[in-house]
């Protein structure tokens, strides 16, 4: 009689001859399929995988036809800036640094994968190489969110004068009204007007100059600008409630 350990060991023997005798029938396809196509062709078959992947939102798959099409194409430009994308949206920041960087080193100007080399050193917590991006963005862009982003890396990297420059530079943009930003406060994301993020940034400077009233009523402020504003409420609580060591 078999034990239940040898059974499951049998089991797994058999899954595993079974998923390679198919892996290898579906290389051997593949690998028949391709020397009947020219390379336009398979360029084309890969084009048409890589769009039904993300049909079904299958960003590895997508992933590994862009890699074919390169292969083919290594001049294509667009497709490696899609590949740094899929990277991204993947949230494998080295992999989309990478890509990145190897198109900056062609092009400094190239604002596209300058943006996504700032998000992904963000992703990374590598604060500065990300500001230094995100300050090349501004520069170009002036656009609201590149200087927010500066703005609260600045903080980050203990820069609190130069953040409050640059939170006086957003709060003067000519965007402001219009223009939100998505804050995360524990695991919940939220979006919120760009001058209440402002205000409570603020806040928690001059919180962290122990000017608690001055904090709280920066507080109150953003709360006021937006009233579901999840963050604020926290460093509200934070100041009237605070939890002893």
């Amino acid at each position: 009689m078999y034990s239940m350990n040898r059974i499951f060991i049998i089991i797994l023997v058999f899954v595993f001859c079974a998923t390679s005798q198919l892996t290898a029938q579906k290389k051997s396809a593949g690998a028949a399929m391709a020397p009947n196509m020219s390379k336009q062709e398979y360029s084309q078959h890969k084009q048409n995988v890589y769009k039904q992947a993300l049909k079904y939102a299958d960003l590895l798959t997508a992933t590994n036809a862009v890699h074919d099409i390169l292969s083919l194409e290594p001049a294509a430009t667009n497709w490696r800036d899609t590949l740094a994308l899929l990277y991204l949206n993947q949230q494998s920041f080295y992999s989309s640094v990478s890509v990145s960087q190897e198109a900056l080193k062609e092009n400094p100007e190239n604002m596209f994968m300058r943006e996504i080399s700032a998000y992904s050193y963000q992703g990374l917590g590598a604060l500065k190489q990300a500001l230094e991006d995100y300050e090349k963005l501004y520069a170009k862009s002036q656009n609201i969110q590149h200087i927010y982003q500066m703005a609260t890396l600045q903080y980050n990297l203990g820069r609190v004068t130069e953040c409050v420059g640059s939170l006086d530079q957003t709060a003067a943009h000519k965007d402001l009204a219009q223009s939100e930003v998505s804050l995360t406060y524990g695991n919940q994301a939220q979006k919120v007007p760009m001058n209440a993020a402002i205000l409570n940034l603020k806040g928690v400077l001059a919180k962290d100059l122990n000017k608690n009233d001055e904090a709280l009523k920066m507080f109150e402020e953003a709360l006021q600008a937006f009233p579901d504003f999840v963050l604020a409420k926290g460093n509200i609580e934070a100041i009237k409630n605070p939890k002893k060591k």
